[in-house]
């Protein structure tokens, strides 16, 4: 599956990307903390309005992202999208653990799923040092691990890659590749190595990661791939 990220100026705007990406991709991914008129009484709206299942992402300024506000409020305007419908909730793995344990909380009551997320934006580690996240990572319940981390040559996101066979053997859903210009093919590689999604961008200068590649183009590198495997 492919997930677009969706931000804008407003409710307007965000709703007509979502228009635009939607026959590209599979999910949307608010990127609430890039909204700029966010406000927690639009949140329910902005759900609302999605084409696709939304992936609710409220990103720490401490993560690479834009929020503003504090750490309860972030978590809350979370927990109204999750009481809105989204189908996945993001929750950074260094978020405090009584926050994490709520917003699990009330994702398990509205059949909603967290993606427990880690982001590495200056290089990638040593695998053991990968692994040794992963394990930590896994054990908090069930949930979609994602470990992103940027790649300073081609060979860093091999390191990455050799989470996918122990995650498999593990039964754990697993989003795992690199960001940055090395890394850029690694998201569509991941997917050949059971990578429960990856992200792409709407196009050229939306992209809320380095590296990500516009939709239409992975739909078509990916179906490329599948025809030659075909042939």
């Amino acid at each position: 599956m492919i997930c677009v990220p969706i931000f804008g100026r407003d409710l307007e705007e965000v709703r007509s990307r979502a228009s635009v990406a939607a026959p590209s991709c599979d999910l949307l991914e608010l990127r609430l903390d890039l909204i700029e008129e966010l406000s927690p009484s639009l949140v329910p709206k902005l759900i609302g309005e999605m084409p696709l299942p939304v992936v609710a992402t409220n990103r720490a300024p401490w993560e690479g992202g834009a929020f503003k506000g504090g750490e309860e409020e972030r978590i809350a305007i979370l927990e109204a999208a999750v009481e809105s419908g989204a189908r996945y909730v993001d929750v950074e793995f260094a978020t405090k653990a009584n926050l994490k344990e709520r917003i699990g909380a009330r994702a398990k009551e509205r059949g909603a799923r967290v993606i427990l997320s880690h982001h590495d934006f200056e290089a990638t580690p040593a695998f053991d040092e990968l692994k040794g996240l992963f394990d930590e990572m896994s054990s908090q319940g069930q949930v979609v691990v994602k470990m992103v981390t940027f790649a300073q040559d081609v060979a860093d996101f091999i390191e990455v890659f050799r989470l996918y066979p122990i995650a498999r053997k593990r039964g754990v859903p697993l989003i795992a590749f690199c960001m940055g210009r090395h890394g850029c093919m690694s998201r569509i590689a991941s997917l050949e190595l059971g990578a429960h999604f990856t992200f792409a961008s709407l196009e050229s200068g939306l992209d809320s990661a380095p590296g990500q590649i516009p939709a239409r183009q992975m739909r078509e590198i990916l179906s490329l791939i599948k025809g030659s495997c075909e042939s």
